[in-house]
């Protein structure tokens, strides 16, 4: 294993766990374990994203910092407001969503300090030749928001026969938003991706197939893999169904993110 990794991997699992304790008082072997995999995993991810950024390093800082707080953390968090009663007031909402923010920066500059990447574009350079060679951008970012709708309602329906009978029992806390509800809903989560993701396509590097990549990877490792795993170790009835959710995700990953790669097919 690389000796960037192994830094990573340890920073990370050492703040995870200071996290832990400072907002749950305590710590056992599950959740520890759980750290230590997903901050390799974490680890791993950062050492082969950063790399095919071609930003310097502050505009690195900034777009990853946003990225990865969007993807992995608050478009998480709406769902699981409508969905869970994780967040049963506005208060825990804002408390998790600052605690996310403040742990993706500092992780951010622990992965910035020891990777060091080199890039030489701003990122609003990147964004301006990008809207530049895309015709249409606004256009593009609509599409790219609709699209996530019937490519979430498809792989959702696929685990339905699973999941259905535990969101519908009222004492696991879960619920099923109605279509009127759940539509706006992830129209709009939708169109916090296709916005992020816009941004990430215009920063990478000239190379065939990294928008899908990245995007698919970007959406399934930090956006869903790392939470659904972290959330096994819970003992409540959303553990039940996180194995359910990660299959799901893997499908809406690969197929949003090369839809959305398609939609950004000019460089």
């Amino acid at each position: 294993m690389d000796k960037k990794v192994i830094i990573l991997s340890i920073a990370f699992a050492a703040i995870a766990c200071i996290q832990h304790l400072i907002t749950k008082g305590n710590i056992n072997r599950e959740t520890l374990t759980i750290a230590i995999l997903s901050s390799i995993i974490l680890a791993f991810y950062f050492t082969w994203f950063m790399p095919e950024l071609n930003l310097r390093k502050r505009d690195t800082y900034f777009l990853t910092c946003i990225t990865l707080f969007v993807v992995a953390s608050l478009n998480n968090f709406i769902e699981a407001y409508f969905f869970t009663d994780v967040f049963n007031t506005t208060f825990t909402l804002v408390a998790a969503i600052t605690v996310s923010l403040l742990t993706t920066l500092i992780q951010t500059s622990l992965a910035i300090y020891i990777l060091k990447p080199e890039g030489n574009m701003t990122l609003r350079n990147a964004i301006r030749e990008h809207v530049r060679a895309n015709e249409h951008y606004v256009l593009r970012i609509i599409a790219a928001s609709l699209v996530y709708f019937p490519v979430y309602l498809t792989f959702g329906l696929i685990i339905s026969p699973f999941v259905i009978p535990i969101y519908t029992n009222p004492q696991n806390g879960l619920s099923v938003p109605s279509f009127s509800l759940m539509f706006p809903l992830e129209l709009v989560r939708g169109a916090i991706y296709a916005i992020v993701l816009a941004a990430v396509f215009a920063s990478l590097k000239k190379q065939k197939n990294l928008n899908f990549k990245v995007a698919a990877t970007l959406l399934f490792i930090p956006g869903a893999f790392i939470p659904l795993l972290s959330s096994l170790t819970q003992a409540n009835a959303f553990s039940q169904v996180a194995p359910y959710h990660i299959f799901e995700i893997l499908g809406d990953s690969i197929v949003y993110g090369y839809i959305v790669s398609r939609i950004f097919h000019k460089v």
